[in-house]
């Protein structure tokens, strides 16, 4: 497969992966969710990227946006936050939407909450001001088979969340099981574990009620990680904010009805960004 050359990554400073495509006027950034590598995406992965975000390319330069490599033991969410505002003034131009997926979603809010500068619009999908008491045990499993570095076991439980049903989600485990060798260990499996920690210890209600921008929230209402009843009422009364639970769809929206939830951007960044148009027209 071609890669095309319109994407590229690397490393902002050596240590915060990111990619980079189009060439527009606005930026949209992307924080991905909970992943056992924190590394700049390559061939297939980045060709991935080109495929899942072109319908939102148009005008704009999609960036995606790692957390920095080598995170200190007992770092928070508003930290990394903090630490990720950094890299975004560097990088990206104004004005910026940021959408957040599961844990990138609790980053992007605490981004949105506290540097207000930086964001003209949120966007959080299948992600919530807190993890569910499922989603809490489930972290706390993850961290105990990293701890063993039984990766196999990591990757399954990743993929079981992600789908509609529990077939759709045991096969999918199935598939990690049985691909566990090639998935690899990740190059640092105490990033993994830290970041792990920090949303354990985490409670964005706060956060939520700070954010000022525009914001799209599109969540499931099976979503196992977030439970949708506590994103419904975080997010119901916010004077600024639209939020969607979408009946009977998992964690993984984006898997399950990508071109659904890109349509749902899409319209919400023509609302922010209505002046949106390609260089050079």
């Amino acid at each position: 497969m071609k890669l095309e050359s319109s994407i590229r990554s690397g490393y902002f400073e050596g240590r915060y992966p990111w990619s980079v495509q189009g060439n527009g006027l606005k930026s949209l950034i992307i924080l991905d969710g909970l992943r056992t590598e924190n590394t700049a995406p390559q061939g297939l992965a980045l060709q991935g990227l080109v495929d899942t975000y072109k319908p939102l390319s148009l005008g704009r330069t999609i960036w995606t946006l790692g957390r920095r490599q080598n995170l200190p033991e007992g770092i928070t969410i508003p930290e990394i936050a903090d630490d990720l505002a950094r890299a975004l003034e560097e990088l990206t131009r104004e004005p910026r939407v940021v959408m957040g997926m599961g844990l990138g979603g609790a980053i992007a809010l605490e981004l949105a909450a506290r540097h207000p500068q930086l964001v003209r619009g949120l966007v959080l999908i299948s992600s919530g001001p807190r993890l569910s008491e499922f989603g809490r045990s489930l972290y706390r499993r993850l961290f105990q088979l990293a701890q063993r570095r039984r990766w196999g076991s990591v990757h399954a439980l990743l993929s079981g969340v992600l789908f509609r049903s529990r077939v759709t989600g045991f096969l999918g485990g199935l598939i990690a099981r049985l691909f566990a060798q090639d998935l690899g260990s990740p190059l640092d499996p105490w990033d993994f574990m830290v970041v792990l920690l920090a949303e354990l210890a985490w409670d964005g209600r706060e956060a939520v009620a700070a954010v000022r921008c525009p914001t799209l929230v599109l969540h499931g209402s099976a979503d196992v990680l977030y439970d949708a009843k506590v994103v419904q009422a975080a997010w119901n009364q916010h004077p600024s904010a639209l939020c969607e639970i979408w009946q009977g769809l998992p964690h993984g929206l984006l898997k399950v009805d990508r071109d659904r939830v890109l349509d749902r951007v899409r319209e919400f960044l023509l609302q922010v960004e209505p002046d949106v148009a390609p260089l050079g027209l």
